[in-house]
């Protein structure tokens, strides 16, 4: 019996980077309710609100680390800043 070009490989690469993982900016209240303040734990300069069909309904830049959540109505909805995207309920 003869072997002719035998060749291998090893990839010793088996993980995840940890320093992939997302940025989290807490915010709160969560579930919140119409004319009430979502408040953020950090300043950002301006923040997006998505609706769960992935529409924008408001834009606003914040002076301060809370926005006025009205004129929403009940549901699932997403608030993106420069480096995050946090998910939060209007009941």
């Amino acid at each position: 019996m003869a072997i002719d070009d035998l060749t291998w490989t090893c990839y010793s690469t088996l993980g995840v980077n940890e320093s992939t993982k997302s940025v989290q900016l807490p915010i709160y209240p969560n579930p919140i309710k119409n004319s009430e303040y979502l408040y953020l734990n950090k300043k950002v300069n301006e923040i997006l609100i998505y609706n769960s069909e992935g529409r924008l309904i408001k834009k606003s830049n914040l002076k301060s680390n809370s926005i006025l959540i009205n004129d929403l109505l009940k549901g699932m909805y997403f608030l993106k800043t420069e480096n995050t995207t946090q998910k939060f309920i209007v009941n």
